[in-house]
């Protein structure tokens, strides 16, 4: 490899280092954050969410939502680019709020979010509209991937199920 760098600056390499350093943080100010819709019905659910996902650079979480209602209601206020979404809420389940979302809102990509790693309920958010599904044991680093995948167009299931349902993406 070459060495193409050329020091013709007297102060030394100072302004290219502030000028590396001014682009690197535009770079960063211009670097779309995705923006996140949480619902799920049980408070601390919510709000440890909202923590690990806060505290990447990558995310902002535009809305806290208690039930599918409030879900569909924030899709079409807060123009999140993705929904983490429970199932299992009331009045308005995660099916259902999928279902609303997907049909008024098809730029906001859903995520199913729950416990349940039975394919009812996989296929069920999947058959919806979701993009993708993790469990809620799902760990942080796949959880942020997930997030990733699906806001860029792709299909994405957590490795648990991946691995109770076997080729799941192929017969959804």
């Amino acid at each position: 490899m070459r060495n193409t760098h050329c020091n013709s600056n007297p102060a030394g390499n100072k302004t290219l280092k502030n000028k590396e350093a001014l682009s690197f943080q535009s770079l960063k100010r211009n670097r779309k954050m995705i923006r996140i819709v949480l619902a799920d019905d049980h408070h601390q659910v919510r709000e440890i969410w909202r923590r690990v996902l806060s505290a990447n650079d990558n995310f902002e979480v535009v809305s806290i939502c208690r039930n599918g209602q409030e879900a569909i209601d924030a899709a079409a206020s807060e123009t999140p680019d993705v929904v983490l979404m429970d199932i299992n809420m009331h009045p308005v389940n995660g099916i259902e709020a999928t279902i609303a979302i997907s049909n008024t809102h098809p730029h906001v990509k859903v995520i199913g979010m729950s416990i349940h790693t039975d394919e009812l309920y996989v296929k069920g958010m999947l058959q919806a509209g979701a993009h993708g599904y993790i469990t809620k044991n799902t760990d942080y680093e796949e959880m942020f991937e997930c997030i990733i995948q699906v806001n860029a167009g792709k299909y994405y299931v957590c490795n648990e199920v991946r691995k109770k349902i076997p080729g799941l993406l192929a017969i959804s």
